[in-house]
Formats: structure tokens, sequence, C-alpha cells
């Protein structure tokens, strides 16, 4: 069976969390072969793709993308709307196309969608020898941490226009106050070029660390932070299902149902907590995130 995947980690885990009871009810008697769809872009979003689909057993990543522009026509704009269900067949070659973003995206709850299919979120993601001995060495390297994930550019215009990177650098120095803790800055090597996350590592004093993990060392910094807090990304829907206490903090882009679905169920106000960024304070922010942290 080959299955074609959209290209973000939080976008497959919502696939994934589907799939093994999809699998099942197919009769499927061999791991599928995992395709990518993408777009080329300048953010190479799939790249991290592989290794994260290299840590379940029940798949086979091929690494091989499949290019989505216009093949068939708009089909990926549909399907990214689509929010009664988020399997479709035969596309670019491959038997299915998995995606939940439109479920997802409009605040609907994965077991409400194609219920035949059981959500099964309890999905393994077993810490490497290499990713614990990077968690050790980044709590050696900045003791008592948290993790910081924003961005600028792009949809994330939507979110600075509510809650602001001035807002974020006050806020970051308070709460490294409050709670004792180093600023750590995650994300991709694009993200050096975000003028905003720039102001973040000179203004905030943050630590850079955007573009120096791998997606396994990422995880080891995550398992090793006091808390993971920033703009909702593949990072922060991964972080409390890694056991780390995240606050994400939402845009009014997102109906509030899609702040909670994009997470387990079980990690809902135990490792994980959503706000929306309008009307969003600064002081709100470091309360909140200096009670996650000493709780």
């Amino acid at each position: 069976m080959k299955i074609l995947f959209p290209p973000g980690i939080g976008d497959i885990y919502w696939s994934l969390v589907k799939l093994r009871s999809f699998l099942r009810a197919k009769g499927a008697p061999n791991k599928p072969d995992i395709y990518i769809g993408t777009r080329p872009d300048e953010f190479d979003s799939h790249q991290r793709a592989w290794p994260f689909l290299s840590m379940f057993p029940f798949v086979n990543p091929t690494g091989q993308t499949l290019n989505v522009d216009d093949k068939p026509p708009r089909f990926w704009e549909r399907a990214y709307t689509q929010s009664r269900t988020g399997i479709f067949r035969n596309v670019l070659g491959c038997d299915y196309f998995i995606v939940y973003n439109g479920p997802i995206n409009a605040g609907i709850p994965l077991n409400e969608v194609d219920p035949q299919f059981e959500c099964e979120w309890d999905l393994l993601l077993p810490a490497s020898d290499h990713q614990v001995d990077f968690q050790n060495q980044c709590q050696v390297q900045f003791g008592r941490y948290i993790v910081y994930h924003f961005g600028t550019r792009g949809t994330y215009k939507y979110w600075t226009e509510e809650f602001s990177v001035d807002q974020i650098i006050e806020g970051i120095k308070l709460i490294s106050q409050r709670t004792q803790t180093t600023p750590v800055l995650a994300g991709g090597i694009w993200d050096k070029e975000d003028a905003g996350l720039v102001r973040l590592v000179n203004e905030a004093g943050c630590r850079d660390m955007m573009g120096q993990t791998s997606l396994d060392e990422l995880y080891g910094m995550i398992r090793g932070a006091a808390a993971v807090t920033g703009f909702p990304s593949g990072l922060s829907i991964l972080a409390p299902v890694l056991g780390t206490k995240t606050l994400s903090l939402w845009s009014g882009l997102y109906p509030q149902g899609t702040w909670w679905n994009v997470v387990p169920p079980s990690t809902w106000m135990r490792s994980y907590w959503a706000v929306p960024t309008k009307d969003y304070s600064v002081s709100l922010w470091v309360g909140q995130m200096e009670g996650i942290v000493n709780a």
C-alpha cells in the first residue's frame, strides 16, 4: 500500500493517529510505503518528516517526495479545507492521501471524523541513546531552561499583530527572572533569517539553537526543558506528547477547538495549555508560565 502524507510533523502526527486502525480495517499485510506531498519552497518543510516517520515501526518511509502543485488542480487546497474526512483515494499514484488538517483547522475533534477508524494517540516516541545524551548536554549547558518557539513571517504575522515581538521580548525577560530559567530559542535553519527572531536572541537574551539540532536532538532538548512556550507548530504539538509542559499561544485565525484538538486529550491541562494571543498581556503570560514551571 502506498500512502501520501502532508509535509509538517504536526500534520503527519494527526495522520498517524488514525493510521493503525485504518490499516487493520483494510487488512494491510505489510507496512505501507509512505510518501510526502510537498511544494518546492525556501523552507524545505518536509526535511524533518523522514526522521520523524522513522520513529514509528508500523510505516516504511520511502524518502520520496511528490510535487503537489496543480496535480490534480487545486486538490491540495480542497483536501486542506475538507472537514468531513481526511482520507482520499488515488492521489499522485498513491492508494491513499491521509491528511486531517481540514477537520483540525475547523475545530473538529479527530474522533468525530472518519469515526470507523479509532484514534490511537498513544504513539510512542522512544528516546534514543543520542537523544538522552543531548538532553543531558542541554541541562549541563543551560541549567534550568525553557524552550521558546516563535515566528514572525508568513502566517505568523497574524499572531504578532495580536501579540507583538516587543511583548514577546519583554515577556521572555520577565519569565526568565521569575522562574530562574535560561531562555533557549528553537527553530529551523530558515528561522535565522527571521528578523523578529534575531531580535529575540539579541534583545531577550535567548540562547540561539535555531538550525543547530537534528530532530532527535530537538526532542532531547525538549525533554530536558522545564517547559515549552510559543506559537503553535509541530514542535509545540509534540512537546506535550514527550511529557514536557507546554503553553501554546494561538491566534484567533483558528477556532478554539483547533487549539485543543491538535494534541491528545490526555495532555489537556496536564502537560498542555492553550491561550489566545488577542488581548493577551505580558503579565498574564508571565504569570501563567511561572505557575506552569513551578507547579
